[in-house]
This record gives C-alpha cells, structure tokens and sequence, in this order.
C-alpha cells in the first residue's frame, strides 16, 4: 500500500509514461513540470541528463506549463532499461533521496496514474485523490514519455537550455563507434578510437551514452569478449551468456545478433564445448539461439557447409519431431527411416542421446541398432545385437520382416 502523502518537498518521478487519447485531462499547479514535451516520447538520454544537470543546479528550461494535461498512465522502469542506474551515476548524491521510481518506490507502484480522479479537489489541481498527484505535493518533476498510445509520435531529444548538448555528444560517439567498426577491426574492444574515448569518460557519462542503443550493444559485447579471453574460449563465453540468459534474454538476443559479435564467434568451439559442457541440452541451450540468430543474421546459410554444424542441425530436428527424444514410438520411428535412406551417421549419432535420455524401451533400442548396422551392412554386429538382447524382446525383433529375413539369411534363426 502506498505511504501517507509525502508532502511539500521537491521529488523526481521517474517512469514508463503514456495515456490513452480518449481519456479525461486533469488539472496540474504550475508546480507541477515535466521534463518531456506534450505527445511526444523522451529520449532515454535527454530524460536522463536534464534532472541530473538540474540536480547539481543548471537552470533546465521546462517544458510550457498547460493547467490541463491528459491523466498519464505510468508503467515500471526495470534494471533492463538502463535508465536509473545511468541516472544514479549522474545526479548528485544529495539529491538522490528525492528521485522516486515507478515499480521501486512504494509511493510509486506499477501502474500507477497521475490522477485517481476520485477527491473533490482534482477539478481544482489540489489532489487528495489515489493518483499521483494525491500522494505527492510539493515541486514535482516528472520523467516520462507523455505520447498517447499507438500512433507514430515524434521524439522529444532535448535541445539548447535543456540537454546541455549531451545528446550532440552521443551522435558523435556514436559515428566514432561507426568509424572504429570499419577501420580498427582487430582493437575494436580494447584499444580502437571509441574504446580509448568511452573508457577516457567518467562513469556517469558513460552510463549516459549506454542508453544509445548502439554503444548499448557495443559495450554488451565488448563484455562477453571480455569475459571468454577475446572470444578465443568458449567454454567460458558460454558460461557467460547464460548468466546473460539468466539476467537479461533481451539484452542477450540483441547481443547475438550483433554483427560485432557474430563476426568474432567461432561457431564451430562453441558447439564443441557445449557438446561437453551440457550434451543434455545442445539442441536447446546456447549454440542453438547462437545458430539460429546467424541464420537469421544471414551469416552463413543451412546447411551451412560445415560438417559438425550440419550434422547438430540434423540431430535437432530429431529431437524437435520427437519432444526432445521422448517420445519413443516416434524416435524410433524417425531413426529406423535414416537408416533406410543410408543416412547411418545420424543414427549413430543419435544413439548416444538416446542412453541418455532413455526415450527408447529395450526393443526400441534394439531395433535401431539392429536398423543401423543392417543398413552398414555390418553381419557380425548384427548378429551381436540381436543374441545379446533379452528374449522377450528378441521375439519382437523377429516380428519385423527386414530382421527375420536378415537374420534367417545369415543362419541365426
């Protein structure tokens, strides 16, 4: 429940904002400002910079006062979005106490609005209602995007008096991040132009700039590069992008699909050493979102040309037709026809999931190595099978008419 009413102080109101364009306006004092413009979304770095800038005193040009303004609704801003520990990093520590966040602070819970629109006083602008503006008095200020929903509407990005050309400083990071990509490809991470500017920056600033979608991505992956000795360890960069799975799947399908990291991914280890790590979830764990993220990415084509990469989309397909190589009646199903086709290397090498995973009874198991080495043409191996199984499950063996004419051809039965 929210607390009492926190009462004449100044308060930052950080969150997800919006409103639907057939509802009420309600009333605001002029003590009431936003940072953002009417309609229009804020941009992440602009929201950030003008209450930190204000906040150790710059003189920040509101946005016009309007005594009506339409009841925003405001959503949770999570770790996810960068925003508050990129705003945490800028504003001045004595002024920290005073920023509230949506879905963190208990007076300021996941959808909450700006007017509950249900106290006498929200037609005058003195609230005492659920909303917001009822739980708060004093000098607000308030982050968030005021575009109503749908639409395409533009985009608020600061501008002079109220960004302090901080955003100017971002397009121009990022066209040195453009510039670094193309010539400086082998010291990308570590000693390129960008990287020496961007680790040069204190860490407020640097919080800034994560907020542009690029360098985001940049510093994403720098990270996981970081983390697996410059990509030439996959058995650690796996470890790492599952914590990033754990964290973050967003983050983590935006990182796997960026061309910094695909270009540096040896595919190849990857799927080796999750072969060894985890052969239990291979056609599941993270060489398949690396796989299809670089089919998708158009970085190579399937098949892609290189046997163990082929080979481990084959398998998948098996255990996408038959739940993970659960269900027995269909996995034998699907094995005894590769090996009708002579395709005895998928066979094969499924037959070491299948101990695993136990999909298959004793006949079912049976069956398909009697299938595989019926089509190797391998007498002895199949003689061996068939002798060694117990003998209930020999009788159904010998009820398949390939088995029964194999085996009476070679004096068995």
């Amino acid at each position: 429940m929210p607390e009492a009413k926190l009462e004449n102080a100044d308060f930052y109101l950080l969150g997800h904002g919006g409103y639907a364009a057939t509802g009420n306006q309600v009333r605001v004092l002029p003590s009431v400002t936003f940072y953002g413009m009417p309609d229009e979304v804020l941009d992440k770095t602009a929201g950030v910079v003008m209450p930190a800038a204000e906040s150790y005193g710059a003189l920040i040009t509101p946005t016009p006062h309007a005594d009506w303004v339409p009841n925003y609704d405001f959503s949770t801003v999570t770790d996810a979005d960068g925003l508050v520990p990129a705003i945490r990093s800028l504003m001045r520590d004595s002024e920290q106490h005073k920023l509230h966040i949506c879905g963190v602070d208990q007076n300021f819970p996941d959808n909450s609005r700006l007017c509950g629109e249900d106290s006498p006083g929200c037609a005058t602008g003195h609230h005492t209602c659920s909303g917001l503006l009822g739980r708060y008095s004093g000098r607000l200020k308030i982050i968030c995007c005021r575009a109503p929903y749908g639409g395409d509407p533009a985009w608020d990005k600061g501008g002079p008096g109220r960004t302090m050309d901080v955003t100017d400083d971002v397009a121009t990071m990022v066209q040195r991040l453009a510039e670094s990509r193309a010539n400086e490809f082998d010291n990308f991470f570590t000693t390129s132009q960008f990287a020496r500017s961007f680790d040069g920056l204190r860490q407020g600033v640097q919080a800034t700039l994560y907020l542009s979608g690029e360098i985001r991505e940049w510093v994403d992956v720098r990270a996981a590069y970081w983390a697996s000795d410059f990509m030439n360890d996959s058995e650690s960069l796996i470890r790492y992008l599952r914590t990033i799975v754990d964290q973050d799947y967003t983050s983590f399908k935006t990182m796997i699909r960026n061309p910094d990291f695909t270009s540096r991914v040896d595919y190849v280890t990857v799927l080796q050493a999750e072969t060894a790590l985890s052969p239990d979830v291979v056609y599941e764990g993270i060489f398949a979102a690396l796989y299809d993220a670089a089919i998708e990415q158009g970085v190579f084509a399937s098949p892609t040309g290189v046997p163990e990469v082929d080979l481990w989309q084959e398998i998948k397909e098996i255990s996408d037709l038959t739940r993970g190589f659960t269900d027995g009646i269909q996995l034998e199903a699907v094995l005894a026809m590769y090996a009708h086709h002579g395709r005895t290397d998928i066979v094969a090498a499924v037959t070491d999931d299948i101990k695993l995973s136990g999909a298959l009874d004793s006949h079912g198991y049976h069956s398909v190595l009697m299938h595989l080495h019926v089509a190797n043409g391998s007498d002895d191996d199949v003689v061996a099978v068939y002798l060694n199984a117990e003998d209930q499950v020999r009788q159904r063996l010998l009820q398949k008419s390939a088995f029964r004419t194999k085996l009476r051809s070679l004096g068995v039965v």
